[in-house]
C-alpha cells in the first residue's frame, strides 16, 4: 500500500471538484454561497491549497448532485510519496540523538 501525499491527493481532489461544478454550471461564488463556504474557500481547495472535510465534500456533492465517489480521485490520479533512502549523514545524526536519548551507546567497547 502506498502513502499518499497529501498535497497530490488535494490536488487531485480539486480538479474533480472544479469538473463536476463546471458541469453543473455554477460558478464558485454560487457553489460557495449554497455551501457555506467562502468563494475563496471554494477556489482554494479546486486548486488543492485548501483541504476538506468529508462533512464539506459531502454538502458539496449535494449541490452538485453527484455522489461522493464522483468527486473523490482514483489511485491513478494521486502520486504516490517518494520514497526517500537516508544519507550516510542522515543515518549518523540518527544514530547520535538515539544515543543521547537512551544515555549513551550501549554495548560497545
Amino acid at each position: 500500500m502506498n502513502v499518499i501525499e497529501a498535497p497530490s491527493l488535494n490536488s487531485a481532489l480539486g480538479n474533480r471538484l472544479k469538473s463536476r461544478r463546471i458541469e453543473a454550471h455554477l460558478n464558485q461564488t454560487d457553489l460557495a454561497l449554497r455551501v457555506g463556504l467562502s468563494r475563496a474557500s471554494i477556489s482554494n481547495i479546486e486548486n488543492g491549497r485548501q483541504p476538506v472535510t468529508m462533512q464539506t465534500l459531502w454538502r458539496i456533492a449535494q449541490v452538485l448532485e453527484v455522489s461522493l465517489r464522483d468527486l473523490v480521485p482514483e489511485d491513478s490520479e494521486i502520486a504516490p510519496l517518494q520514497k526517500t533512502v537516508p544519507t550516510p549523514a542522515d543515518e549518523a545524526f540518527l544514530k547520535k540523538v538515539m544515543e543521547q536519548a537512551t544515555g549513551g551507546s550501549r554495548g560497545t567497547p
